[in-house]
């Protein structure tokens, strides 16, 4: 099951193990693989991202954009990035972030990453 191989990753890489303040925010980026032929790729995510946050309750989106990660020469990798501020942390409400990212069709290879965590793949 996808989905407890990155709750595990998620419970190792949160560095806070209850995660969970109403008053605080934290940053959560997530990058998702981008089709280099839509220019509008990162609205197309961030509306039901916010139409789910708002419904949750469980942050906001503090940006959508576009890029590309350069690993060696010219080009790169184009995808999108969500720039999430959560008030919980936990591995459960990460782990509902993640669920919903792939059910919106976020593929393989798109990956999440706390203030404090290392970089958690998922994606189907």
């Amino acid at each position: 099951m996808v989905l407890m191989g990155v709750l595990s990753r998620l419970r190792r890489g949160t560095g806070d193990e209850g995660g969970h303040d109403h008053g605080a925010h934290h940053l959560v980026v997530v990058r998702i693989p981008a089709d280099p032929g839509n220019p509008f790729g990162a609205m197309a995510w961030s509306g039901p991202v916010v139409g789910w946050l708002e419904q949750t309750g469980l942050g906001e989106l503090l940006s959508a954009g576009a890029g590309a990660a350069h690993h060696k020469g010219p080009g790169g990798v184009p995808f999108i990035q969500l720039d999430l501020a959560l008030h919980d942390v936990a591995p459960k409400a990460l782990g509902r972030l993640v669920a919903e990212l792939e059910r919106l069709g976020a593929p393989a290879g798109s990956r999440l990453r706390t203030e404090h965590g290392e970089p958690v793949p998922f994606g189907l």
